[in-house]
Parts: structure tokens; C-alpha cells; sequence
């Protein structure tokens, strides 16, 4: 579950802990409870994330959807996601918020689809 407590600047997006042997789940539920974003990109990320549809958020990354599990995809959108978040940090020219947005679409959404996949 993704939660967001809001503090005066920032954000915190987390997902809530699944209980799961296997140091590569855990790294990845570690990374997603890293994660600091401003509270206008954590929004639109959970109002996106309601219409997500893996094959056409997944495309616009990989080109195609992966046939993998959504763990090893978490991973892969958690790069492109850093990747997009230090370049909204840098303030470089080739950011795109839209883009932002729509990785931590996927991210929610490949969340919640781990999630079920584990009850």
C-alpha cells in the first residue's frame, strides 16, 4: 500500500512492508520506502496509478512488456525512476515531469500487483 505523509516540502511515498524471504524482495520494499518525492508527483502518480494498465505503461519504457515478475520489473522502473528523479534534481534540460509521473505510475501499479500476487 502506498501512503504519502506530507511534510512542509516533501513527500514521502512508501510502500508498506510485505513479509517475504528473499534479500532481493526485501531490497527492492527498501528502495520503494527510500523514496522522497514532492507531494504534486506522488498525487498525480496515485490518481494515474488508479487507470494503470501494464501493457501500456510498460511499453513506453521497455518497448514491449517484459515477460517478468513484477519484482524484477519494480526493479528495473526503480532505475529508470532514480535516473528521472536526478535529473529533476540537476534541473537539467531533457527532464520530463510527465515522464516522471508515469514511472511512478508503473511503480505504484507493479506494486500492487506484487502485493496480490503474494496474498
Amino acid at each position: 500500500m502506498l501512503y504519502v505523509h506530507a511534510t512542509p516540502h516533501w513527500a514521502v511515498a512508501r510502500l508498506a512492508a510485505i513479509p517475504e524471504k528473499g534479500d532481493r524482495v526485501m531490497d527492492i520494499l527498501q528502495r520503494m520506502n527510500r523514496l522522497k518525492r514532492p507531494p504534486i508527483l506522488v498525487r498525480a502518480a496515485k490518481e494515474g496509478a488508479l487507470s494503470y494498465r501494464r501493457d501500456a505503461h510498460l511499453k513506453r519504457f521497455f518497448g514491449e512488456v517484459p515477460p517478468m515478475h513484477s519484482k524484477d520489473l519494480l526493479g528495473r522502473l526503480l532505475n529508470l525512476e532514480d535516473q528521472s528523479n536526478d535529473q529533476r534534481l540537476a534541473e537539467t534540460a531533457d527532464y520530463s515531469v510527465a515522464r516522471h509521473v508515469d514511472i511512478l505510475i508503473a511503480v505504484i501499479g507493479e506494486a500492487q500487483i506484487f502485493r496480490a500476487s503474494q496474498s
